[in-house]
């Protein structure tokens, strides 16, 4: 049978402020009610006095509670002791403050010494410990599912531009001074452009890949200054964005762009011996990793990250372990033989521009770059509205193309 104590004894007290978790238990007068049974914790149960306890409902069935307890006033405490000290393991404790019978009553189960109330007061700094301990596997538990669910909607994450629609009625609607081409990769068909320089027999090309969230439709109109200037231009569509088949991964976007730079080295009117590639954001990260499986003349990156494990940990403080297209600028940076050209915004707050620097810092680390070190060319704007200041980039990357011998 379990004892009643008249009040609650020191030792007592001691030992429910060394719980780092309790419940609570309501039922309403109905028959066919149920039992509302709650856990709670973060240190939110007081022992007021010897007769008197209180507790802070903070989210969760707390309403349900209150219900009950404004219908008849009944309310069921209960603490459990985690652990084998006091020899109570798996026993618990429950208090009455509200109707029902006063006072404190022991579970049956306990040792001898503790029916005589000869039971060890527990440390309070034992109790804190517990309580911090438990915490910290509750804090454990909800960061193992936030990078569960991170994992399962990285992709839609990284390629937000898969869900927009073109601006297009159809692909076939295309616009002045395009000429489309269709690539064959391992995924299906990939959309591409070809705007032709105002230039005699074979010239320069530039390759560009553009943003995750953007499409090719977006620079038709920008590009026109670079093929006015005597480049052919090839925008490349990601796969699955826009009209083109397939799904956005590491692997189909390298497989695009190697197919596209092998359809423009072959082109009746391109030198293949000047093309160059140029990638905002992670369009960059993107024609970075083709500068290792194709002869480029020339690597243009605008607005681009280090890498995606990088972005992940900065953004989300997610491990890059987790990342299924692990984009990676750095290797270029280091193998790369030709010329870099780095801009990015000052005030980008999306892609820090230190993103930039340590990419220009690893690079002259290298010793891959020849000449005067590789230095990053600030531009004012942040990440999304460069264009505002385009005009600065097209004569930053033709001044920089006509030093190399490109143009």
């Amino acid at each position: 049978m379990g004892a009643v104590l008249p009040h609650i004894t020191d030792e007592l007290r001691s030992f429910i402020e060394a719980q780092p978790v309790y419940f609570v238990a309501t039922a309403p007068l109905a028959r066919e009610g149920h039992v509302n049974l709650s856990p709670k914790g973060l240190d939110t149960f007081r022992v007021l006095s010897p007769s008197r306890v209180a507790y802070l409902d903070l989210t969760g069935s707390g309403n349900e509670t209150a219900a009950h307890l404004q219908e008849n006033g009944r309310i069921t405490l209960i603490l459990w002791l985690r652990g084998p000290s006091h020899g109570i393991e798996g026993r618990s404790r429950s208090t009455h403050p509200l109707g029902g019978a006063k006072g404190t009553r022991r579970s049956r189960g306990l040792s001898g010494r503790e029916e005589r109330g000869e039971h060890r007061r527990p440390s309070r700094g034992r109790g804190r410990l517990e309580r911090a301990l438990t915490l910290l596997r509750i804090a454990a538990v909800v960061y193992l599912c936030y990078l569960g669910l991170l994992f399962i909607v990285q992709r839609r994450a990284l390629f937000p531009g898969e869900s927009r629609v073109p601006p297009r009625a159809s692909s076939d609607a295309l616009p002045g001074g395009a000429a489309q081409l269709w690539l064959n990769t391992p995924t299906g068909r990939v959309e591409a452009w070809l705007l032709e320089g105002d230039t005699p027999g074979p010239g320069p090309a530039l390759l560009f890949a553009h943003g995750n969230g953007e499409l090719i439709d977006d620079w038709r109109e920008p590009m026109e200054a670079l093929r006015e200037a005597g480049f052919h231009v090839l925008l490349v569509e990601f796969p699955g964005y826009g009209f083109s088949e397939g799904r956005p991964t590491r692997s189909s976007i390298r497989s695009t762009l190697e197919s596209a730079f092998d359809r423009l080295a072959t082109h009746a009117r391109v030198d293949p011996s000047r093309i160059v590639a140029m990638g905002r954001s992670l369009g960059g990260a993107a024609v970075a990793e083709l500068s290792l499986e194709r002869e480029l003349r020339a690597l243009i990156l605008l607005s681009t990250f280090t890498s995606a494990g990088d972005m992940a940990w900065q953004g989300f403080r997610a491990p890059p372990f987790l990342l299924r297209d692990r984009f990676d600028t750095r290797p270029a940076m280091r193998d790369f033989e030709g010329p870099v050209l780095l801009m990015h915004g000052r005030d980008d707050d999306l892609i820090p521009f230190r993103h930039a620097e340590r990419l220009a810092a690893l690079r002259n680390e290298s010793g891959a770059a020849t000449g005067d070190p590789l230095a990053v060319i600030p531009l004012d704007c942040a990440h999304n509205d460069c264009l505002a200041v385009w005009p600065t980039v097209v004569s930053e990357l033709l001044e920089f193309l006509r030093a190399e011998g490109v143009r």
